[in-house]
This record gives structure tokens, C-alpha cells and sequence, in this order.
């Protein structure tokens, strides 16, 4: 385009360009295409007007590739309707019965299963589990996607959070006499009592306290910079609850690794510094998982391997894996 203005400009057409909007031209749309060709997510997000901060390279891609330029201004994709199901079952049988209905089935560690597959396909996947296990729980959650792997943390965790309560499943007596019956009945109470006990309440609740210097009970002096306060989470917990913090600026980027709580009694108790965080623009965020030991282990790995987490994010994650999260501000 510059070459051509500049040619005009030669027989008196225009004045020719400055250097400087020579150059920024260049820069904003380079003379050959940059990188590879985007992919059709980041064409179906750019065009739906979701585009985010880490998109600048995809649109100087664009504004100098034909060819993506084509593929955003053809039609779009269709969308395409997919069921998730979660699935709590004891049964192993879960993934060959999702592979023999062409559905993806995913692990969640702890009986815990997730099902993507066609809406036609749901009734019969969630029949055959039933059969190979009484007492097994599917929540369902049904919606459009425009391609077949975007959106779907949202489907599962729609899917998870209309899992059924759970039911007591009669006992059949077959000639046991009412003392057995009764006896079984309250093993079986105790059990889910148990169960119960080890899994966290949804509100669980954590405490935070500010102090300078050694611990102590007395508020801090109000003549210390916030910058020099230490911070105390606490989490009244049972005996099999664990919990960890993932400590996040207001655009999910991570400011400290994450850290486990240290069980004391029935109290787990983490203390961090915020003057040891990473440079960031405005409040830090803690953002606390509880739950399981292995529900929350297997929450901060995921947490881990990932470059950013929002809040939004993190409970997604947990959700998945049963654990809990809770929001403070330091």
C-alpha cells in the first residue's frame, strides 16, 4: 500500500507519506503473514467479538493473511449440541460404556467421572450406568457449542452441580429378622455420617488476621506499613479436610506459588507475606481450596500447570474435583 501511495505521490497524486507512518504501517500490517495460520477457536472468538489482551498478534496475523481473512468472513461454524454428564459411580465400567455410545469419558480421580457426548446418546449412557451400578449419581447439563471443545468447563460443571442429593437405597429383607434389618440400617447411616465428616461444607469458612513481627493476639500498631504485615489464614477443618492458597493479582496472574495449609489440631493454618508477592497492579487475591486431601492436591496441580487463574477458573477446577473455593482480599 505504501509503495503504491508513493508512486502516486511521484507523478503528484500526494504528498508522500512520512517515515515514521511508513514504518508504523509496516508494523500494524507486515508485508507477509506472521506465524501460522490461526486456528478455527481463535477465528470463532475473534469473530463472536471475545477477543482478550493475548489476541494483538492474531489480528496483525489477520491484517496481512488473505487467507484468514477469508476464513473470518466466511459463514460461521454451526453449532453443535452436546450433554455432559457427571458421573459418581463405583463401577469401572463407566468409560467403555461412553466409548461404545462415541462419547469421551474423563477421569476425575475419587469414583468421579466426566461424559461428552451426543444429546440422542445421554438417556442410554446414563441407563447402562445405572444397570452396572445401583447406586451410582449422574448429573446432566445440556447446551450449543461452536466447536466441539470449546465451552465444555462450563458444561461440567452445570452437569456437576445438578448431580442429585443422595439417596438411601432401600434394603431388601429377603428373611433377615427387624433387628438385622435396623442394625444394617444404621451401619449404613454411619457411614454416610462419616462420609460426611470428611467432606468440607459448601460455606466453609476462613479466618484472617493481620500482625507485625511475632505472632500475638493484640491488633497490629496502626504505625506499620501495611507493606511489613504478615498474614494469618486459618480454616476450622475435620480431621481428613486439607486446604491450600493460590494467591492471584486482579487479572489471575499468580503472585506466589501455591502453598498447602499446615494442619494444627482442627485448624489449618497458613501464614504468607504479601511484601514477598510479585510486582502487580492493584489488590492481591487469595483464593483458598478446601476439601479432600486428594480433592484439593489434585486442584492446586491443575492450578499449577496453568500460566493464569481467575477465580471463575479455580472453581471450575475444584467443582471437578470436589473440592471448595473461597475469595478474600488481602
Amino acid at each position: 500500500m505504501t509503495d503504491a501511495r508513493d508512486h502516486r505521490a511521484a507523478s503528484g497524486g500526494l504528498d508522500p507519506l512520512p517515515e515514521e507512518l511508513v514504518q508504523r504501517a509496516r508494523a500494524s500490517a507486515p508485508g507477509s503473514p506472521e506465524g501460522a495460520h490461526l486456528g478455527d477457536d481463535v477465528l470463532a472468538r475473534l469473530r463472536g467479538d471475545d477477543e482478550n489482551d493475548d489476541d494483538a498478534a492474531a489480528f496483525r496475523h489477520l491484517a496481512s493473511c488473505a487467507a484468514c481473512r477469508a476464513r473470518m468472513a466466511s459463514e460461521a461454524p454451526k453449532p453443535i449440541e452436546r450433554v455432559g454428564l457427571a458421573v459418581r459411580s463405583g463401577s469401572r465400567e463407566v468409560s467403555s460404556i461412553a466409548a461404545r455410545h462415541g462419547a469421551t469419558c474423563e477421569a476425575r480421580g475419587d469414583g468421579r467421572a466426566f461424559v461428552l457426548c451426543a444429546p440422542e446418546n445421554a438417556s442410554a449412557i446414563a441407563a447402562e450406568i445405572a444397570a452396572a451400578d445401583a447406586r451410582a449419581s449422574v448429573g446432566r447439563s445440556r447446551r450449543q457449542l461452536l466447536v466441539a471443545e470449546a465451552a465444555t468447563d462450563s458444561l461440567e460443571t452445570e452437569a456437576w452441580r445438578a448431580m442429585p442429593a443422595a439417596t438411601v437405597v432401600p434394603l431388601r429383607r429377603r428373611g433377615w429378622t427387624t433387628p438385622l434389618a435396623a442394625l444394617a440400617v444404621a451401619a449404613a447411616l454411619a457411614i454416610g455420617v462419616a462420609s460426611l465428616l470428611r467432606t468440607p461444607s459448601p460455606g466453609f469458612e476462613v479466618h484472617m488476621r493481620s500482625y507485625a513481627g511475632t505472632m500475638g493476639s493484640a491488633s497490629p500498631d496502626p504505625g506499620v506499613p501495611a507493606a511489613d504485615l504478615n498474614v494469618e489464614l486459618t480454616v476450622e477443618s475435620k480431621e481428613h479436610a486439607a486446604a491450600s492458597l493460590v494467591v492471584v493479582g486482579t487479572h489471575g496472574e499468580k503472585l506466589a506459588p501455591i502453598r498447602a495449609f499446615v494442619r494444627e489440631g482442627t485448624t489449618l493454618r497458613l501464614v504468607v507475606a504479601p511484601r514477598t508477592f510479585a510486582k502487580h497492579e492493584g489488590k492481591a487475591i487469595a483464593l483458598v481450596i478446601a476439601g479432600s486431601e486428594s480433592s484439593v492436591a489434585k486442584t492446586a496441580e491443575e492450578a499449577k500447570a496453568l500460566p493464569e487463574v481467575t477465580e471463575e477458573r479455580l472453581k471450575i477446577i475444584a467443582e471437578r474435583q470436589g473440592a471448595r473455593v473461597a475469595r478474600l482480599e488481602l
